[in-house]
Parts: C-alpha cells; structure tokens; sequence
C-alpha cells in the first residue's frame, strides 16, 4: 500500500491518497486552509468533515465533527483569557461527556506472599442503555 501526500504552494498538506487514487475510497482526507494559513477543514474519506473556526486573535474558537448522516455530531466552542489560555471547551452533545465511577470498594484476597489472590467485582454504573 503505497500513500501520498499532496502539498499547497504554501507546504500545507491538501489531501492524503493511497495507492495514487484521485477520487472515491482511496482519498483518506483533505484539507483546506484559509489566507492565513490556518486549516479550516478536514474532510475524510468516510465522509466525516472537521470545521475550524478562528477568533480574531487566531485562536481556535468553534470546532465541529459532522458525522455524516448521523445525530451525533459534535460542535466545541473555546473560550480563552487574556493571555490566551484555555479556560473552557463547551461541547454540544453530551452524548460523548466522560461519567465518572461512582466511589465504591473492592475486596481483595491475598495469600502469604504479599499477592492477591481473588478481587471482588465490583457493579459497573454502565447500563446497555448507555452504550
């Protein structure tokens, strides 16, 4: 499988393709930029696109996913301080937010040597709902 790597006057990368092909399957991503050299996109083979969005300050400001055909997609939006550091990313699905564990214990058996032997299970909070 051979790749290529197809480059703007500016060095910027513009596609990614295997096995030289122009067009279908074989084009993995393309890119593009805006006038000052910032990508504003990233369009997969699979049909899935990455929009960039930049404040004044060229800082990232909206990124977005859109799954093509789905209900899943996801748009972050980026708030930064004064010094331009990070202070939020807000998304717009909370279908991919991380849920903690819930504090719990588990008990271990351990033998003379200092190893265990046999842990406990411990109830999972994920539910086939949630998956």
């Amino acid at each position: 499988m051979r790749r290529s790597y197809r480059s703007a006057s500016a060095g910027a990368v513009t596609a990614i393709r295997e096995n030289g092909a122009t067009s279908g399957a074989g084009v993995l991503a393309t890119y593009a930029y805006d006038n000052l050299g910032r990508r504003t996109s990233l369009t997969r083979g699979n049909g899935v696109v990455t929009s960039y969005a930049y404040d004044g300050a060229s800082r990232l400001d909206t990124l977005t996913h859109n799954l093509t055909g789905t209900s899943h997609d996801q748009t972050f939006d980026f708030s930064y301080n004064a010094a331009f550091q990070a202070l939020a990313r807000d998304g717009s699905n909370s279908a991919y937010d991380w849920t903690p564990l819930a504090p719990g214990a588990t008990s271990y058996a351990d033998n003379g040597l200092n190893q265990y032997t046999s842990a406990a299970a411990r109830a999972s909070p994920m539910t086939a709902a949630a998956i």
